[in-house]
């Protein structure tokens, strides 16, 4: 079961098609508490799906109370982060790293095409759940490889948010 803010964007809720989901209202943590203690052994797997960075209206996700209430009722916690990889937090590390919460989230995923300027996007979670990911994800089996000249781009860009903090301050 997928609990979903109602906020997240259109190409996590495109990819949940077939997927028994949920809606709960925009950061409502009180909500999700509710829904997930009534839903108590009811699925194998539950996860909850957040943005960082909203695009719709820029809000933050409430990450700190995602995460203690994803803990207290041991669901997975997924988290796009288009918009916060490279201008959030003290070294660019997103909404994670701005909360002080990096490591704290199961799965983190996001596109090069926001602060990276290029094309393609990443998963970050564990080594099992990515090798899952590598096998069975039609996205990745049924794509190309990312380009010679993506990849090159895409490490510049780090490199310029690892060394550059002042265009990210000015942002």
């Amino acid at each position: 079961m997928a609990y979903i803010d109602s906020y997240i964007h259109t190409s996590a809720t495109s990819g949940l098609i077939g997927t028994n989901t949920k809606h709960i209202g925009h950061n409502d943590i009180e909500y999700l508490d509710v829904i997930l203690e009534r839903d108590k052994g009811q699925y194998q797997t539950r996860i909850v799906i957040i943005d960082g960075v909203y695009s719709q209206n820029g809000d933050l996700s409430l990450l700190p109370d995602y995460i203690r209430v994803c803990k207290k009722h041991n669901c997975l916690l997924m988290m796009d982060d288009a918009h916060g990889i490279g201008v959030m937090g003290d070294t660019g590390k997103g909404t994670a790293e701005y909360y002080d919460c990096l490591g704290k989230v199961d799965i983190i995923t996001g596109t090069f095409s926001k602060s990276f300027g290029c094309v393609g996007g990443f998963v970050a979670a564990s080594t099992k759940l990515i090798q899952y990911l590598r096998y069975y994800a039609d996205s990745n089996v049924f794509s190309a490889a990312m380009t010679p000249q993506v990849a090159d781009s895409a490490l510049k860009a780090l490199e310029l948010i690892n060394t550059r903090p002042e265009i990210r301050k000015k942002l």
